[in-house]
């Protein structure tokens, strides 16, 4: 995240300096959206934004699947997001909504930016409506549950602000809302496939090593009285779980 930030600062310098085209703002923009997301990882390894629950839940691999494709789908919304409002006439290239109508005055390519943007967050829609009734039958944990509505909502907020901006011709506080809560439907997409990887990932186990959630674990040999004190005096002293395994097993002669 470190590194993101001077990345992001010093590429928000070469977009002034060229005077903000729009490859070199969608770039900066992208950049951002990267920092956000390794921030989120961050916190939801420290466990917040539903880490901690994540842990202790399960997920089919299927949930995981739907979710990860939930945020490649919402971070292509956003890059197509600033596409259309950077690229010329991209912004008022479709009059109507949630249908087009076609401005006239604007090139044929701007059309076909902001058409795919709307196409785009229509399937993203549709996707997480899916994952919602999916999820009901699988009985998915309930932090991850929980991301996709508010995932759902998000979506759904925005598309009430894109038609309020089409309907009010514009104005710059709408869109600069649009913009934010485009932020917010990437930053909630990810954290969803972030929990849903966990919940469906490996669990850690005492000695560093890893195992499919709920796999048993190894059976415990059996120590002579010579092992179990010797584990007695090393758990005293506070070694690792695997050091004083491996010394009381030593010490029973069976290693």
């Amino acid at each position: 995240a470190v590194v993101l930030v001077f990345c992001v600062a010093g590429f928000g310098a070469v977009t002034v300096y060229t005077g903000n085209p729009p490859w070199a703002t969608v770039t900066h923009w992208t950049l951002a959206m990267t920092l956000l997301a390794v921030l989120a990882t961050a916190a939801i390894r420290a466990g917040a934004l539903g880490g901690a629950s994540a842990r202790s839940q399960h997920v089919e691999p299927r949930t995981f699947r739907s979710a990860r494709g939930a945020a490649a789908i919402a971070f292509i919304a956003v890059v197509f997001g600033g596409l259309t409002a950077k690229v010329p006439g991209g912004a008022v290239a479709c009059r109507n909504f949630p249908l087009c109508g076609v401005n006239p005055d604007v090139a044929g390519s701007s059309v076909g930016i902001q058409v795919t943007h709307r196409l785009i967050a229509l399937f993203l829609l549709l996707h997480v409506i899916g994952m919602l009734m999916a999820g009901r039958k699988r009985k998915d944990s309930a932090v991850v549950k929980r991301a996709v509505y508010v995932l759902l909502g998000i979506v759904l907020t925005q598309g009430l602000v894109a038609g309020a901006m089409i309907g009010m011709h514009l104005p710059p506080v709408v869109r600069s809302m649009h913009e934010a809560v485009g932020v917010a439907i990437w930053l909630s997409a990810y954290t969803l496939a972030y929990l849903a990887r966990i919940a469906a990932g490996m669990t850690p186990l005492s000695d560093g090593g890893t195992a499919p959630r709920g796999a048993p674990l190894p059976p415990r040999t059996p120590m002579s009285g010579a092992g179990e004190q010797a584990m007695a005096g090393v758990s005293q002293m506070a070694r690792p779980h695997s050091v004083a395994v491996f010394v009381a097993r030593g010490a029973g002669g069976e290693a």
